[in-house]
């Protein structure tokens, strides 16, 4: 239980502020840029899910204090990349349902993008881990 809650932790830490920093620096200009209606993105459910969990994680590491290292990056590159992993095998052989088209493998270059996010959570968890030093 313990070795789990390390792994999730420094994985979660990582997409939770990469998905945060996305939606607040990327999405939204663009959303505002194109004269779109962004409004939904306010609603509680989509805060709860781009922005509250950052914030809870934070308090998480301010609460418990955990020793954080920085090889823990790797674990958001082995999650994330078992999660493509059971993306490709969805999509080709259980019909595939992806709530964001990007994570989708059977795009051009889709299994390129997932190793990319996966990189990314683990860039963001060792930017997180510098703050924490």
């Amino acid at each position: 239980m313990n070795i789990t809650q390390v792994v999730l932790f420094a994985a979660a830490f990582g997409a939770s502020f990469l998905t945060a920093t996305v939606v607040r620096y990327i999405i939204l200009p663009g959303e505002v840029r194109i004269g779109r209606n962004h409004d939904h993105m306010f609603n509680f459910h989509n805060q709860m899910m781009h922005n509250f969990t950052a914030l809870f994680l934070v308090l998480d590491l301010l609460l418990v204090q955990p020793e954080l290292f920085p090889q823990f990056a790797f674990f958001g590159m082995i999650l994330g990349s078992i999660y493509a992993t059971f993306a490709f095998f969805f999509a080709f052989f259980g019909g595939g349902y992806y709530a964001y088209s990007f994570i989708d493998p059977r795009l051009r270059y889709g299994p390129l993008w997932l190793s990319g996010l996966a990189g990314a959570i683990a860039l963001f968890y060792l930017g997180l881990w510098c703050v924490t030093q």
